[in-house]
């Protein structure tokens, strides 16, 4: 199915309203309810469009077949719709739209729980607006709607992202969203009417607290159905029974015997496990049909690596299914990430036992178009191969962190999804939507560091830095799309969010002492005093900000913020180190510390804080490896997680576990991207290349994305992708010379590769580049400047053109 635009349509008229079930005692708590629309056609229609939304989450089904999920995740305040097309699902008679519908109650990862207005707010509403023919589809007392209790969370803990279900399918008939399905009996939907004052009974939107409905602004999410790679089953002993469905099927105990996976049978006292890995994070519903006696129960625990491997912040990520003991299959309404799974079967007497149909049909946007990168080296096609996968797997109903723990829109891990999706996808709508979806700023002007969620409604300890990407992001938005409107609207918040630092910067013109969380990325980066890290940080994003306010000719603001750029200039020498040849993390209490990190350095050049002048002296230094060590705040010296020298580095105990006055701390995966991107500018091809090749240490037993950090974390983490960026941008070398891809700029590096070929996206077409024996072809839809290893400009018009890139002798 797909989400298409309704033709001839106002995008913001409706016929419909806001509804849900007569008022219970579940409101303002976690609750799903099922709905319900039976209807009669005299033939099969050639074209029927359903609009839809609903808080917190939906599954539209149409005669007992999914149709599609939604909303988006956003929050409440802009709240979106879907539209889909139902036709091919309709037929002469009798049919029936059936959309089962979640409320959250209490805000989690994906979810921010809205100020009530009336039940507004704390019901789970559906919106639904249709006509087909003569009959209207539209959301009102002709609905249906059940509250349905065949649903529990467990409570969450700690990196959940949404909560665990206990499903009980004794309690959920399994035809309930057929049309031959009775539901006379059913209780009528009612209106959900805003009681605010001044809101006259108000149920149809704009309606507070969701205001106007706003279209889809991202693809529709699917995917392919990711079948197991391997699946084992053996019994076991029984044994007692853990109170959480993930630590129950995680709890080891001795095999009895191995059974077949497809067709067990048990004898008395023994209880069935089974072994399922996907050999490659996978991301979506979870499916499976079970032959098995009445209430059978079945303990599902999903892994992002396996069931051996956990560690102190491994979510507890689940199921909990007990049987009706006929028509058992299941389609989780709720999206989770694994590796691998252990399903722990308890049937109540011996017998035969089947889990057929095993696998994750997956919920992510799509890649389209045909980007792509290849060379004569397979391992850097792999890194731009594997960039791909691990920004999908991450490019949900939002950019997230990782699909196997909490799934939260973190503001400043996105520009790394972002770069990813222009560079390697024709369909730019998800790197638009995070740029909107991050204009969110608190009233500080800031932005929370996870938007559209529990961190966004806490409203509490922001990460400062999070909101500096942010801007950079809004920048590469402006670079690949012009002034579109996601950019147009961000120029305000981007400007909060300057002023704020503004507000810290000490005499010599310099970020100090700022509040809240001062990550930097898990790297140990000090930020103590005047931080040279964040005051880099901030100097990229003034720049930035004043070529966006130039070029669409707002000179007041620009002249404001390159003024500040200027002032920052002169006072970020004071962390010039002379005899290391670097800058220094801080200047506490008027003297240098000796801590030095890539992070600050890299962060420097692409400022334009640090003079061209120092560049390569710069870069000698911070990537020689017998002077870089990895140190983390999160994680033990030598790799591993240690979670108390996190709790001590929070308590205000900086852990200077290295050399600082020899050693320089390496960037982790996430601020690599800024280091890639200083080596890129300063012409270092040579230290591009050798620090890309160190994320092959993820590609190991089976999986194909990049983890979280260096030793430890997730396996899965969309802020490491930033090898398919750099290898587009900086090895194939298509960029954008003037903003919207108006003139493109191509500037192959190729380094000591014999061969490299690659596609790259724009708003007008792709641009396809390959280069062999110092020869570049180049075939563009627009005017291109060709820039050769000399770094000698040609101008060239739209076309194909064979250019040479050697240098000249």
């Amino acid at each position: 199915m797909t989400v298409i635009a309704a033709k001839g349509r106002d995008p913001h008229e409706v016929a419909g309203g806001w509804i849900g079930p007569a008022v219970t005692e579940a409101d303002g708590q976690f609750s799903r309810v099922l709905y319900r629309r039976s209807f009669t056609l005299p033939v099969s229609p050639a074209e029927a469009v359903v609009r839809i939304t609903a808080d917190s989450r939906y599954v539209l089904l149409a005669n007992g077949t999914e149709v599609g999920r939604g909303p988006q995740r956003s929050q409440p305040h802009r709240w979106h719709y879907d539209e889909w097309e139902i036709a091919g699902q309709l037929r002469p008679g009798r049919n029936v739209l059936a959309v089962l519908v979640t409320y959250f109650g209490e805000s989690n990862a994906i979810w921010q729980r809205p100020v009530p207005s009336g039940r507004l707010g704390t019901a789970p509403a559906l919106f639904v607006d249709g006509l087909i023919g003569d009959v209207s589809l539209t959301s009102g007392t002709t609905w249906r709607a059940l509250p349905t209790d065949a649903w529990e969370p467990f409570p969450r803990t700690g990196m959940d992202g949404v909560p665990a279900m206990r499903f009980d399918a004794r309690r959920l008939p399994a035809d309930w969203a057929k049309p031959g399905f009775p539901d006379d009996n059913w209780p009528a939907a009612v209106p959900l009417r805003a009681a605010h004052r001044g809101a006259a009974g108000r149920w149809i939107p704009p309606v507070a607290p969701y205001g106007r409905l706003l279209p889809r602004s991202i693809p529709p999410l699917g995917g392919d159905a990711m079948l197991p790679a391997t699946m084992s089953a053996f019994t076991i002993e029984y044994g007692r029974v853990e109170e959480h469905p993930a630590l129950s099927a995680r709890s080891a105990r001795k095999p009895l015997r191995h059974v077949d996976a497809h067709d067990a049978v048990l004898g008395d006292g023994e209880e069935l496990v089974f072994e399922i890995d996907f050999g490659r994070i996978v991301v979506g519903a979870f499916v499976f049909g079970l032959d098995a006696a009445k209430d059978t129960v079945v303990d599902i625990a999903f892994h992002e690596r396996f069931a051996d491997t956990t560690d102190p912040l491994s979510p507890h990520s689940g199921l909990r299914y007990i049987a009706r003991g006929s028509a058992d299959t299941y389609h989780a309404p709720d999206v989770a990430g694994m590796r691998s799974a252990t399903v722990h079967v308890r049937p109540p007497t011996a017998g035969r036992i089947s889990l057929t149909d095993v696998h994750v049909q997956e919920l992510l946007q799509p890649i389209t178009g045909d980007a792509s990168f290849t060379s004569a080296d397979p391992e850097l096609d792999a890194l731009w191969t594997t960039g791909v996968r691990t920004a999908r797997v991450n490019s949900g109903d939002a950019f997230t962190d990782c699909p196997t723990r909490e799934q939260r829109a973190w503001v400043g891990d996105g520009v790394v999804h972002q770069a990813v999706h222009l560079v390697a996808n024709h369909d730019w709508r998800a790197a638009r939507a995070y740029v909107e979806l991050g204009r969110s700023p608190r009233p500080d002007g800031l932005l929370p560091m996870s938007v559209a969620g529990d961190v966004e409604a806490a409203g509490g300890t922001t990460i400062p830095s999070w909101s500096l990407h942010w801007i950079h992001g809004v920048h590469a938005l402006h670079r690949y799309a012009g002034l579109v409107p996601e950019v147009s609207r961000a120029l305000a918040a981007a400007r909060g969010v300057l002023n704020w630092f503004a507000d810290f910067t000490d005499e010599r013109g310099t970020i100090e002492d700022v509040p809240h969380w001062n990550l930097i990325d898990w790297s140990s980066v000090l930020t103590e005093g005047r931080s040279a890290a964040l005051t880099a940080l901030w100097g990229r994003a003034l720049r930035e900000y004043a070529e966006i306010c130039a070029f669409n000719g707002d000179t007041a603001s620009a002249r404001w913020a390159t003024d500040l750029h200027t002032r920052a200039a002169r006072g970020f020498d004071d962390f010039w180190d002379a005899q290391r040849g670097l800058y220094v993390d801080s200047i506490a209490e008027g003297q240098r510390l000796a801590p030095a990190s890539q992070a600050t350095n890299a962060a420097a050049i692409v400022s334009g804080l640090a003079p061209k002048s120092r560049w390569h002296e710069i870069i000698d230094r911070i990537s020689e490896p017998t002077r870089l060590v990895t140190r983390s705040w999160l994680g033990a010296v030598g790799g591993g997680l240690d979670t108390a020298k996190w709790d001590r580095v929070s308590a205000g105990s900086w852990e200077i576990d290295w050399d600082p006055d020899s050693q320089i701390v390496r960037a982790e995966p996430f601020f690599s991207y800024v280091v890639h991107d200083a080596y890129a500018l300063a012409g270092r091809t040579d230290e591009l290349f050798s620090s890309l090749r160190d994320w092959t240490v993820f590609l190991r037993d089976g999986f194909d994305t990049f983890g979280e950090a260096w030793g430890w974390g997730t396996p899965c983490h969309g802020w490491s992708a930033t090898p398919t960026k750099d290898l587009t941008r900086y090895i194939l070398g298509v960029t954008p010379e003037t903003p919207g891809f108006a003139i493109a700029r191509v500037a192959p590096r190729p380094g000591t590769l014999t061969g490299l070929a690659g596609t790259a996206p724009t708003p007008h077409g792709p641009i396809s580049v390959s280069v062999e024996d110092g020869n570049a072809e180049i075939t563009s839809p627009v005017p291109i400047v060709f820039v050769d290893l000399d770094g000698e400009r040609h101008a060239l018009p739209a076309g194909d053109h064979r250019q040479k890139l050697i240098r000249r002798s």
